[in-house]
């Protein structure tokens, strides 16, 4: 079985904590799918890096994923908190009872912000 993981970006991601999902998911053999919230799949980092998503978030929404991840920085995780299909996609993982995860401002923001943290420990 292939296990794939979904990492949602925005402009305004942190740009060493999306990079390192990326990298650290495909060293270990997941099938990463870097997903755009924007109306493009160039995206900028928080710091200037430029990424090219592999697609369109609004065209995975029907697929399921093992993990969803969030990189955190500013104001990206903001633009991620404020994009309800991606949040109608979170709550769908954490209903299913499968990972999802975020890094920095990400869990505080976007995470708190979809309703999925209550009853639940984290930290950000």
């Amino acid at each position: 079985m292939t296990v794939r993981a979904l990492i949602a970006v925005a402009d305004g991601v942190e740009d060493l904590e999306t990079v390192t999902l990326i990298d650290v998911l495909r060293r270990a053999e997941v099938e990463v799918v870097v997903a755009s919230i924007e109306a493009r799949r160039m995206i900028t980092c928080a710091r200037g890096t430029r990424l090219t998503a592999d697609a369109m978030l609004v065209d995975l929404l029907a697929q399921d994923f093992e993990l969803i991840a969030l990189p955190g920085g500013m104001p990206g995780a903001e633009r991620l908190a404020g994009h309800g299909p991606l949040g109608e996609l979170v709550v769908r993982q954490a209903k299913a009872g499968k990972l999802f995860a975020a890094i920095c401002a990400a869990p505080a923001l976007a995470l708190q912000q979809y309703g999925v943290l209550r009853q639940r420990r984290m930290t950000c």
